[in-house]
């Protein structure tokens, strides 16, 4: 996941943010019926932020960007974040 994300911590604390090193254009919506259908909770969508409930709360963008919330261990976090990607197809 490395190679796909830079992972950092969130200056507001117990969260990580991946930023993708390379941008992707995701539409969301298909996004959240490829995740429901893989049995994920979806919390809210609009048209700027998907937020998956998972073990953590995971806040996708459009461009790919996510931001895992309540989570402390950055390998948990980039763990959490590879799932959801992989069933998305982009891992």
């Amino acid at each position: 996941m490395k190679e796909i994300f830079v992972f950092k911590p969130c200056r507001t604390g117990a969260a990580f943010q991946g930023d993708l090193k390379k941008n992707l254009k995701l539409d969301l919506t298909k996004c959240e019926k490829v995740l429901k259908g893989a049995g994920y909770e979806i919390v809210l969508n609009t048209a700027n932020v998907l937020i998956i409930k998972s073990k953590y709360n995971i806040s996708v963008f459009p461009t790919g960007r996510v931001l895992v919330k309540d989570i402390t261990d950055e390998k948990e976090a980039c763990a959490a974040v590879e799932k959801v990607y992989k069933v998305l197809g982009l891992v």
